[in-house]
């Protein structure tokens, strides 16, 4: 196969000199942990800049140096690409409904980028190696709180907002948002098969998008309760298709949003489904109106970076999911797919659907559920997963969740350098199969590594108005890391390390709370159907790692800490039905706190398993099935 590599020069009022202007502004309001990145970010562009247009034609050159002397602060003229929303009537009063006069100056904003893109064709494939130019109509926000409906995006439309600009979400549901995305859901901003769009920000903060979801979900409340909205869903609360998001793209290609805080809305904050080449930076994310509120969801798509985000939500922080029909996919151990795969434009590929090459960077953040999730819904494949340099904090949940439950495959999967304080659990690797679902999926070649991580006893989500469900009520102790594969065959989870952990736990547990005597580990029920969560099983018969039903599972450079000199009297090990398993080298526990007359780790039905010189042979029981 032909690979295409196409780079798109993207033009728009000082581009260049604007980006790096606002990233200059917003470093003195930016997060300690983004302000690093930003800076080598900055020093990077700049010597990009120099090689990219070092050989550049005459003619792009100068159609660049063009634009970059437009002012778009202070321009309203629709000759520029500029649409100054105040030109089309909008009030920024906090209270004027602006639908109509965004929607206008969206339009023209999209008519302009016809009119300057004549010969842009994306699916040109007599020059697979071409330069694009992609000229954008810029929709400005300017100072103010302008209230709105929903509004639809087209293609070559940026919404730009200047410091002080906050678009916020009307609350009459009846009137203001009428139009639902192609699977019925609501949305503020919308747009379904279209291509480059932006939403930008001047700076990082004072650049809002303002759901106002908790006013708008009791008011859609109301009015299912009176019977005006009929909801068939409903559950004490109306269902997320009654719920406004924030965003909702469907089958987009090349968007891009930065600079930008989205906050409370009703349902999720931000979802892109079957989308291509999506860029998330330097976003802001506050949402923490109501239930549902997931930070960022990408469903299907391929080409994503997430990067330089921070995330407070009470339900799932970043959320990858999987939910179209079954294609045939590849079960056996071939990669089909370029491992170098940041070059790799698989734009006419048609048969690769689920998530694919996704890279999630220097991100902070904070869950009533799960930090980072790949599912629940899990129907096609996860592949080709990046997640580094990621702090997590506060978190009920887990860290990492890895989840294929729907007949997933769910392949090349690498994490490392992750921080979580104060979490309920850093990692979840779970097989499953709920009902529906012909067959299980595959999880291999996971590698989580360079994890410091501290698990709290107590709820680390009190904080928050609205918490996360707590899943499975059943009494327990606190709960280990967990790798649960399915008992038809072990081998559907292949190929995973666990390399550099620092891991504490609380310990503190008591056989007087629950109980899983070693030579009972059947006890721990499957649940091959249940909702996956670490706490899905009860309680688990270790305090560190439990691994059931897996294969080729590496452990080394560990430390396992039981915190404030508490008790466990649970192995931090337990291994059941895991096949060519390699413990250590440089596996260090407690030096006390564990019942010193029982063993650190366990086996069951564990062939191949190759223990490290430094592993203590006494601290290994080999149980009886």
């Amino acid at each position: 196969r032909t690979t295409r590599h196409t780079t798109h020069q993207y033009i728009r009022p000082t581009e260049q000199q604007h980006t790096k202007k606002t990233r200059q502004a917003s470093n003195r309001s930016m997060a300690p942990h983004l302000l690093e990145q930003s800076l080598l970010e900055e020093e990077e562009d700049e010597e990009d800049d120099c090689h990219e247009h070092e050989n550049e034609p005459d003619s792009t050159r100068t159609n660049r140096n063009s634009n970059n002397n437009r002012n778009s602060s202070n321009s309203n003229s629709n000759n520029n690409g500029c649409f100054n929303i105040l030109d089309y009537g909008a009030v920024g009063d906090d209270s004027t409904i602006n639908t109509k006069a965004i929607q206008e100056a969206m339009n023209d904003a999209h008519q302009y980028y016809l009119d300057h893109n004549h010969n842009h064709n994306d699916n040109d494939d007599d020059n697979h190696h071409h330069h694009q130019v992609i000229v954008h109509g810029r929709v400005v926000i300017p100072p103010g709180t302008f209230v709105t409906g929903n509004l639809v995006f087209q293609s070559g439309t940026e919404l730009y907002f200047q410091r002080g600009a906050t678009l916020a979400a009307s609350t009459d549901r009846l009137s203001d948002y009428q139009s639902t995305t192609p699977r019925g859901w609501l949305a503020l901003l919308r747009a379904v098969d279209q291509e480059y769009l932006l939403i930008t920000g001047e700076t990082l903060h004072g650049c809002i998008v303002d759901g106002r979801g908790r006013a708008l979900a009791v008011a859609i409340d109301d009015l299912i309760r009176r019977g005006t909205i009929h909801d068939p869903d409903y559950t004490n609360r109306p269902s997320e298709r009654q719920r406004p998001q924030n965003i909702e793209f469907v089958r987009c290609t090349h968007v891009r949003v930065t600079q930008l805080q989205l906050n409370h809305p009703a349902g999720w904050n931000q979802c892109y489904q079957h989308c291509r080449h999506v860029t998330i930076d330097n976003v802001v994310v506050r949402s923490d109106a109501y239930w549902n509120n997931d930070g960022i969801d990408i469903v299907d798509c391929r080409h994503v970076q997430i990067h330089h985000c921070d995330i407070n939500c009470p339900d799932d922080g970043i959320c990858l999911k999987s939910e179209s029909p079954r294609s045939v996919h590849n079960d056996d151990d071939s990669d089909n797919n370029n491992d170098n795969d940041d070059n790799d434009d698989d734009d006419d590929d048609d048969d690769l659907l689920g998530v694919y090459n996704v890279s999630i960077r220097h991100c902070r953040i904070r869950s009533s559920a799960s930090a980072i999730k790949l599912g629940t819904s899990s129907k096609v494949a996860f592949q080709h997963i990046r997640i580094e340099h990621v702090t997590v904090y506060d978190t009920v949940r887990s860290l990492l969740a890895i989840e294929s439950v729907d007949g997933a495959l769910i392949e090349h999967v690498t994490a490392r350098h992750l921080v979580a304080r104060n979490t309920g659990n850093p990692l979840l690797i779970r097989l499953g199969q709920r009902r529906g679902c012909d067959a299980p999926g595959t999880i291999r070649h996971v590698s989580v590594s360079h994890v410091v991580a501290d698990v709290s006893r107590t709820a680390p989500d009190g904080a928050y108005d609205i918490r996360g469900p707590p899943g499975n009520d059943v009494y327990h102790n606190p709960l280990p890391c967990s790798i649960v594969g399915h008992p038809q065959d072990c081998r559907r989870i292949q190929d995973i390390t666990l390399d550099h952990w620092d891991l504490t736990v609380p310990g503190r547990a008591t056989r007087a709370m629950a109980h899983v005597p070693l030579w009972q580990l059947d006890n721990v029920p499957e649940r091959l159907d249940g909702y996956p969560e670490y706490n899905l099983w009860g309680e688990l018969p270790a305090y560190g790692l439990y691994v059931r039903h897996a294969s080729g599972v590496t452990l080394r450079n560990w430390q396992c800490h039981l915190a404030h000199g508490a008790t466990d009297f649970r192995p931090a090990f337990v291994l059941d039905d895991v096949d060519s398993a390699t413990m250590g080298p440089n596996v260090r526990l407690p030096v006390e706190g564990w019942d010193d007359d029982g063993p650190q780790f366990a086996l069951r039905q564990c062939p191949n398993v190759q223990l490290a010189d430094d592993v203590d042979p006494q601290l290994v029981a080999y149980i009886d099935s």
